[in-house]
């Protein structure tokens, strides 16, 4: 097990897990000093009678102070809204979520409107902006997949604007999750296989990409152990009450291991599908995940090896030498695939060319995967993947991935030499492109000034930097007063005077997507009305110059290529 230099894990949530353990909530609401709970879901959950089973367990000893079964499939700004007014009408004083990712990042949006009495959601997007603590939340998770109910994230999508935004606090992690085996027992087996799958990647991704650190490695080997040996039962035996906890908490610790940890390239070329076509995250997942792995071995083909062990256990392991771990890995995820597809009647999709929609129509052909190599560029989980991707990487893998052809690795480039990079290149990029020598004499500007904390040392002392959290944004290099801080080549970084750093210009071509606002390390950015009056309304990026520290991270990020410095 790896030991990076540095690294945070936080899981503030209080797990209860059990056949029964939905009947713990009265006790869980009351610890909170909560009595009258709003619950949240969509029809569909409704539909199947799971609220009926919530309701029941908890009917003596809670009052309901409101239902809504008006979450969309994808969440709604304008629900969100709906939903707060609802809850402030009926006088509750908390929220019991039940359902899958987007049942849980609406109840988070509500929770941020009504605990912060806003009348504009948008005023907390972006990373840290909900600073304090909301009203309680109780998270009960009807698929076995996403890992929402331990995530401190939410995506709410705006809809009428076409924007999708995303929150981002420790805040918005529920206090509790209920993992109940009744809540997955209706899941038919075309959906049980592919959100199972995306657990899995949770757990594989978090365990081989560049965040990693002991305790999400530990949560994930843990998942990958429960997901492999339950998956399949549960698709063929959906009544298995034991088998379905088991996958319960194995997307629940996987979910607690990828919040941690953070996900690569099957995350970063999955959203661009799903945004160009609309196949469903867990199917992307189940299609890219051995092609990702294939795609980055030669630079951690040692961490994949490991697995095999939760995988297919010891004996397996014991008896595969160890040179071929890794791609027995990939070729035991291929059959996982196959067994799934077998057992679904060919319903779960092994590649991207067996998806179709209702009326049998390819959801996505061959001809657009282009469009998704391009969408893939402007994804922030590119940063944590251990292999860098262009457009040219991107279409290699999606067009393995559509075919069900096993990746050239041959084309695969494995010698990128390093070479230092201008900030906006390399932006959220964690490679620790820089590095300090012996000159440093302990003065701490670096560390002071740093964005996302990777410079560590005592007073007077050399400090060092956390090759896993540096951003290599370059702000280290110009303000260190005896250049002490060299790139990767070697190269001094020049320090200069911080009224002569680079400031960040937005353009009139800025589409008001939010993305730099999400990954300002300061928050400096903010999305503004530039007119009201038009239709449709006019807004863009507005940079505060006096929080700009000049890191030039919202460049890169930027589709529209609006900011310059």
């Amino acid at each position: 097990m790896d030991l990076p230099g540095y690294y945070e894990f936080c899981c503030r949530v209080k797990v209860v897990a059990g056949h029964d353990a939905l009947e713990k909530i009265p006790g869980i609401l009351a610890d909170l000093d909560a009595k009258k709970p709003f619950i949240i879901t969509d029809k569909g959950v409704a539909g199947a009678g799971l609220i009926d089973i919530v309701t029941t367990a908890i009917k003596d000893g809670v009052e309901i102070g409101g239902f809504s079964d008006e979450v969309p499939p994808d969440s709604s700004l304008k629900v969100v809204n709906q939903l707060a007014r609802v809850y402030k009408e009926k006088g509750c004083d908390s929220i019991i979520a039940v359902g899958g990712g987007s049942v849980m990042d609406t109840a988070k949006g509500v929770n941020i409107v009504v605990s912060e009495n806003a009348d504009d959601l948008m005023k907390f997007s972006g990373v840290g902006k909900v600073n304090r603590a909301l009203k309680p939340l109780i998270a009960i998770p009807t698929t076995s997949g996403t890992g929402s109910e331990v995530t401190l994230v939410a995506v709410i999508k705006d809809h009428e604007k076409h924007l999708k935004m995303s929150f981002v606090s420790y805040f918005l992690l529920p206090n509790c999750s209920i993992l109940d085996s009744r809540m997955t027992l209706t899941l038919p087996p075309f959906i049980t296989a592919p959100t199972g799958m995306d657990a899995l990647t949770h757990a594989i991704e978090g365990y081989t990409c560049l965040q990693k650190n002991p305790p999400s490695d530990a949560c994930a080997l843990a998942a990958i152990e429960m997901i492999s040996k339950n998956l399949l039962n549960v698709v063929q035996n959906p009544s298995d009450r034991d088998g379905r906890l088991a996958m319960a908490v194995g997307a629940n610790l996987a979910g607690i291991a990828f919040s941690n940890s953070m996900v690569g390239m099957v995350h970063n070329l999955g959203h661009a599908v799903g945004s160009v076509a609309g196949i469903p995250h867990g199917a992307c997942m189940s299609i890219l995940l051995p092609y990702a792995l294939e795609y980055n071995m030669h630079k951690n083909g040692h961490l994949t090896a490991e697995l095999l062990l939760p995988l297919a256990g010891p004996e397996v392991y014991a008896s595969t030498p160890k040179a071929v771990r890794a791609q027995k890995v990939i070729a035991i995820i291929r059959q996982m695939n196959q067994q799934l597809h077998d057992a679904t009647s060919g319903r779960h999709a092994r590649f991207f060319k067996e998806v179709f929609d209702r009326e049998g129509k390819q959801v996505l052909p061959k001809e657009r995967l282009s469009e998704v190599a391009a969408a893939a560029l402007n994804d922030g989980a590119s940063s944590y993947n251990p292999e860098e991707s262009d457009f040219d990487d991107n279409l290699m893998v999606l067009e393995a991935a559509w075919e069900g052809a096993t990746l050239d690795l041959a084309r695969v480039k494995t010698n990128r030499k390093a070479s230092w990079k201008t900030a906006a290149q390399i932006a959220g990029n964690k490679t620790g492109s820089y590095k300090i020598t012996d000159a440093c004499t302990g003065c701490g500007a670096c560390a002071k000034l740093c964005p996302v904390g990777a410079i560590h040392g005592e007073k007077d002392q050399p400090h060092q930097i956390a090759e896993l959290s540096c951003w290599a944004c370059g702000v280290c290099g110009r303000v260190c007063p005896k250049g002490a801080i060299l790139t990767n080549l070697g190269i001094p970084a020049v320090s200069m005077k911080r009224s002569e750093w680079p400031k960040a210009v937005v353009s009139n071509d800025c589409i008001a997507c939010s993305i730099c606002v999400e990954l300002c390390p300061k928050s400096a950015i903010t999305i503004e009305t530039i007119d009201a009056a038009a239709v449709p309304v006019v807004q863009r990026a507005v940079i505060n110059e006096k929080a700009c520290i000049g890191c030039s991270i919202c460049v890169p990020s930027c589709g529209a290529k609006a900011i310059t410095v």
